[in-house]
Order: C-alpha cells, then sequence, then structure tokens
C-alpha cells in the first residue's frame, strides 16, 4: 500500500479521534503503560506513558512521558499549555510532548523556548506536518483513520465475503475499477477483488 501525506486529512476526524490516533501512533513507537485520560478533567496531560531506554553501560531504564494532544483549526496558542507546563512540572516528567494536527503560534514556541531553559525535562512538539510524516511508515492507522469511502467500501466487501460467502455483484465491481487506487489496496484485498472478478465471469458463462 502506498500512501503520501495528502491521503492523510485531519479534516476527517475530530478532536477525540485525533487522541486516540495519538494513542495508536505512541503504541507503534513502542511506549507503554499508556494511560489515556479520555475527556476534558485531563489534569495537565491527555495521555502519560513510559519508554524504556537502553544504555550500553547503565542498562535498561524507565522515563515517564506526558502527552497533550491539541486538535485545532488554527495555532496552538499560549495560553493553551501554560497549566499544562506546571502540571509536568509538578509531577517530575522526563519529557512532555505536544502533539497538534496543527501548529503552535510564534508566541508559543517562544514560550516554549524559554521554559526549556528553566524545566528539568524536555520539551518537545510534534505538529500536523510531522505527524503525517511519521503516520507514511503505518499504513494500517492511515486505513484506520482516513480511508476514503471507496477504502472503506472494499473493506466492506471483503468482510462480507469472510462471515458471509457472499461475493460483489459485477456492477459493483465495475463501479470499483472505475474508482479505486489499487495502489492504496492490501495485497489480500488485490486478490480478493481478483478472484472475485473471476468468479463473476464464471458466473456469466
Amino acid at each position: 500500500m502506498n500512501f503520501e501525506e495528502t491521503d492523510i486529512d485531519f479534516d476527517r476526524i475530530d478532536w477525540r479521534r485525533f487522541e486516540e490516533l495519538c494513542f495508536d501512533l505512541l503504541m507503534k513507537y513502542q511506549f507503554h503503560d499508556m494511560i489515556w485520560h479520555q475527556g476534558s478533567a485531563d489534569g495537565g496531560k491527555d495521555i502519560e506513558a513510559l519508554a524504556t531506554v537502553v544504555n550500553p553501560l547503565l542498562g535498561a531504564y524507565t522515563e515517564k512521558w506526558f502527552f497533550e494532544c491539541k486538535f485545532y483549526t488554527g495555532g496552538i496558542p499560549m495560553t493553551e499549555l501554560v497549566s499544562k507546563i506546571g502540571w509536568a512540572t509538578a509531577h517530575r516528567v522526563k519529557h512532555f510532548v505536544l502533539m497538534t494536527n496543527t501548529h503552535p503560534t510564534k508566541d508559543t514556541r517562544d514560550y516554549l523556548n524559554k521554559t526549556q531553559e528553566k524545566v528539568d525535562f524536555k520539551i518537545h512538539v510534534i505538529d500536523g506536518k510531522m505527524i503525517k510524516h511519521k503516520l507514511l511508515a503505518f499504513p494500517d492507522l492511515i486505513i484506520k483513520y482516513f480511508a476514503d469511502d471507496t477504502l472503506a467500501w472494499v473493506k466492506s466487501l471483503v468482510r462480507q465475503w469472510l462471515f458471509q460467502h457472499t461475493l460483489p455483484e459485477i456492477k459493483t465491481l465495475a463501479r470499483l475499477a472505475s474508482t479505486v487506487d489499487p495502489g492504496k489496496l492490501s495485497k489480500e484485498e488485490l486478490v480478493f477483488l481478483m478472484m472475485a472478478y473471476q468468479q463473476s465471469d464464471y458466473d456469466e458463462d
């Protein structure tokens, strides 16, 4: 499956799905003991997690990370992060990460840069551009959160065949042939469509 950043459209999801996307992405990068604080009463973080670091001299040790997920239509204002940084300071985390579908404003970046000089933990920003870049390594997440209607249609046909042993009609296959991008399908889905076409030809004979 070949995806590009243009296939990732944050307008297809809402803030809750964005938090879920962040959670799934962090799991891909082997964060563990993760807690997703769903809802507005999350204190100073949306997701807290541990990361295991392996040092050739010291061996393995864990670090605490706080992730703040911000789903915005514009730049992230500084006021959204002041209390979050205070919470991270109080809980002595090793890393605080802002994950957003957009980007921080200039004032926010200046605030984070100045704050970094005063706190003992690392502050990181993962903006929308970086999230898209990271997602390209995980086609399953792109399909889960951003699949267009045609891809979702193919997946529903595959499920229908698996559970009901029903193949799509020739008219359905013809419509798919004119709309679906084969490069966005898995090998299994391509095999399924080829089998369905062959079967439909056999049935007509």
